[in-house]
């Protein structure tokens, strides 16, 4: 008996080394940061925040002048599940790695956790781009003669019309992807000729 379950333990396991993905392949873009980002708000969306700079400093008086100290930006949320919902001021929670951050690389955060205690704040944040928004956020409305795209009806980007066109194929693109590897489990969409392409694009996109 003893025999024919280690027989039975190797086949078992043969057999989940043939559908496991290659390591290697899996892995291929792990270095690519802001694919890596845009993942995250594909996993955590609606739980995104908008990040508004404050205007230019005026400079002091005075023969050589002073800029006076920077105002920190305002943070904003909004419970998208929730029709005509109104923005609520957030602030970052004063254990993240963002919290004595007064500039940002990219004009929205994606967080994880939002906490009220003496105010409201958002933790495990991270900066993402317009894009991965474009591409991983909600339902998009694209305004061809105004030039803007508009997210959930709450997030607006200025974006060419030719090329609001190939956000929303793109999109199409994944959902349909998606749908695919939904339907079947066992479907690897890395050695799937059209899937590849679509996964190349995308990683070359978000990276720009």
């Amino acid at each position: 008996m003893g025999c024919c379950t280690t027989v039975l333990s190797r086949r078992r396991r043969k057999e989940q080394e043939k559908q496991a993905p290659n390591a290697t392949n899996s892995n291929e873009n792990a270095a690519n940061t802001e694919l890596v980002k845009a993942v995250l708000v594909a996993g955590l969306y609606p739980n995104i925040v908008k990040i508004e700079m404050p205007p230019p400093q005026a400079t002091r008086g005075g023969r050589k002048g002073s800029k006076a100290a920077p105002k920190p930006p305002k943070l904003k949320t909004r419970k998208l599940w929730e029709s005509h919902a109104p923005e609520e001021a957030v602030q970052i929670h004063p254990s993240s790695v963002l919290y004595s951050c007064t500039t940002f690389s990219q004009p929205f955060l994606t967080f994880h956790e939002k906490v009220k205690t003496s105010a409201v704040y958002v933790r495990d944040g991270t900066v993402v781009s317009p894009f991965a928004l474009l591409l991983f956020g909600g339902d998009i409305q694209v305004e061809h003669l105004k030039g803007y795209v508009t997210v959930d009806a709450w997030l607006r980007f200025s974006v060419a019309a030719q090329h609001a066109v190939l956000i929303g194929a793109m999109r199409a693109k994944l959902m349909e992807m998606m749908q695919r590897k939904i339907v079947d489990p066992s479907l690897d969409l890395l050695c799937d000729a059209e899937a590849s392409k679509v996964i190349s694009a995308l990683s070359v996109l978000v990276a720009k």
